[in-house]
């Protein structure tokens, strides 16, 4: 019985799938029917396949935990001795709103088709920061598998450990992605300016008057108050630790009423004035050269009677300018398109140089001390070739050191244009260099196809089986056939073309 059964399905599959007399040497598989069946399937595959099939996106929606994944990032920085990150909710919102905004203009990288930038998000939920980052991830299912893929991918493990960062913020979105139901992650790393570290309260040292006995008695026996020594005085302005990049300075600070104020540095008198109100204003004639300098004050009365000396400030005046030359910039093009290229500043100053700024066509960016040790500073931006190209485009590097001086540098569209070329797409790999925004990518759907992807690759060699399999035996059989008889070929060579068109995948 058995037996019987296997013989008649090894029949029919053969006379579906095989030339041979019984189907007329014209197998049912690539009928004029048949095949416009296979067409109906591929349509319902790919037009209504995101209602039809299951989706990898779907199956944990609510199974990814931004809390959860809070925790397993700290658990992290934690095992490194690193402190831990605090949710901000300007970070939450500002991710949210970067997933949102992928969802509703179709794309899936950390530049938006306008290009909208990350920190474009960041800045608009009211978070300035210092420093930032973003890590992207797509179509998982579950908490840990985003934060695991995250921590074998060196750049975005490097996010999650950034000892500058101090903040973090989480969102989870789903919706329509080109066609298709996803689930998007943003993970959003922020430290915000003047986050460095906490302020300390300042001491205050109360400096009482000490009284003299000399001339009390002369005093009291004429009636008038008992001469003593004036209260020494204190300087405000400047303060100690002060970098002044002027050689004129004033010197502001508190004083007994109707007082001589006498301002030094270290035994160099530098001027007087009289103390009014309690208060004194000195600003000195001469220079000061740069280097430290001590200053102090002394108050005599009208009795002629000194005060002890007041606190001593010790102040830096710094009026050179920061070394910034041809040799100290380097550009060089990470990513180029047609319409955008990915262009790292790098900055190597002098060793006070505090900070560096790029200003292209009058926006600011801020660039990162990537090397402390050798004062290196360096960013990557994106810019429109076109609003590279234009006449009156401009840019600058400015570095400004701890005294508040600048240095600024003019940097010429040849100089940018002349790092890439233009008909020349993605030629020059990444130098490695850090980032001012750290931004990583991680598509599970660059590991995984989806679910309609896989069906059109399994139709497509099906299809191919069967094609094959007709010109094969035609060809052993030595059949021939009319114009008519093929004239199913094209049609199956359109079909698998079709189809292999729908398998294709997204590449970032």
């Amino acid at each position: 019985m058995n037996t019987n059964r296997y013989k008649k399905a090894k029949y029919n599959l053969k006379k579906f799938f095989v030339p041979h007399p019984s189907n007329g040497h014209y197998p049912f598989s690539v009928r004029t029917k048949t095949i416009a069946l296979y067409l109906v399937i591929i349509i319902a595959i790919n037009l209504l396949g995101t209602a039809l099939l299951p989706s990898f996106s779907k199956v944990g929606a609510s199974n990814i935990d931004p809390g959860q994944l809070v925790s397993l990032a700290n658990q992290e920085r934690s095992a490194l001795g690193l402190g831990t990150l605090t949710v901000d909710q300007r970070l939450v919102n500002a991710a949210h709103a970067k997933g949102l905004d992928m969802l509703e203009k179709d794309y899936w990288a950390h530049f938006g088709p306008n290009g909208e930038s990350p920190w474009q998000f960041i800045k608009a939920a009211g978070y300035s920061y210092q420093y930032a980052g973003e890590n992207l991830a797509r179509d998982f299912s579950s908490t840990t598998s985003v934060h695991q893929a995250w921590m074998n991918s060196p750049t975005h493990k490097a996010n999650i450990v950034k000892a500058e960062y101090t903040n973090i913020g989480i969102s989870v979105v789903e919706g329509d992605l080109n066609g298709e139901q996803t689930i998007l992650v943003v993970q959003m790393f922020g430290t915000p300016i003047g986050s460095t570290a906490k302020a300390t309260t300042p001491t205050t040292t109360k400096t009482e008057a000490k009284s003299t006995n000399e001339a009390t008695n002369e005093a009291k026996n004429a009636g008038l108050p008992p001469a003593v020594k004036p209260g020494a005085p204190k300087i405000i302005e400047p303060k100690s630790g002060d970098i002044i990049n002027k050689s004129k300075i004033t010197i502001k600070g508190n004083a007994d009423d109707n007082t001589r104020v006498d301002v030094f540095d270290g035994n160099t008198k530098l001027g007087s004035l009289t103390a009014e109100g309690g208060i004194f204003t000195v600003a000195p004639e001469s220079d000061l050269r740069d280097g430290e300098h001590v200053l102090s004050a002394t108050s005599t009365n009208s009795y002629g009677l000194t005060s002890s000396k007041s606190n001593e400030v010790k102040i830096n005046i710094d009026t050179s300018l920061p070394v910034l030359e041809e040799k100290n910039l380097s550009i060089t093009s990470t990513d180029v398109n047609p319409a955008f290229v990915f262009l790292n500043f790098k900055v190597n100053s002098d060793k006070d140089v505090k900070s560096a700024v790029l200003i292209v066509n009058g926006e600011k960016y801020e660039l990162d001390m990537t090397d402390k040790n050798e004062v290196v500073f360096s960013k990557e931006i994106k810019l429109k070739i076109e609003d590279i190209d234009k006449d009156d485009f401009s840019a600058q590097i400015v570095v400004t050191d701890n005294a508040g001086n600048e240095t600024r540098k003019e940097i010429s569209k040849e100089d940018i244009l002349g790092t890439f070329d233009i008909n020349q797409a993605n030629v020059i790999e990444n130098q490695g260099l850090d980032q001012a925004v750290d931004l990583s990518v991680l598509n599970l759907s660059d590991l995984k196809l989806s679910m309609k992807q896989i069906i059109n690759f399994l139709f497509v060699l099906f299809l191919i089986v069967v094609f094959s399999l007709d010109i094969f035996y035609i060809w052993k059989d030595k059949h021939t056939r009319d114009l008519w008889s093929i004239r199913h070929y094209p049609l199956m060579i359109f079909l698998i073309f079709i189809t292999l068109v729908n398998a294709g995948g997204k590449i970032i």
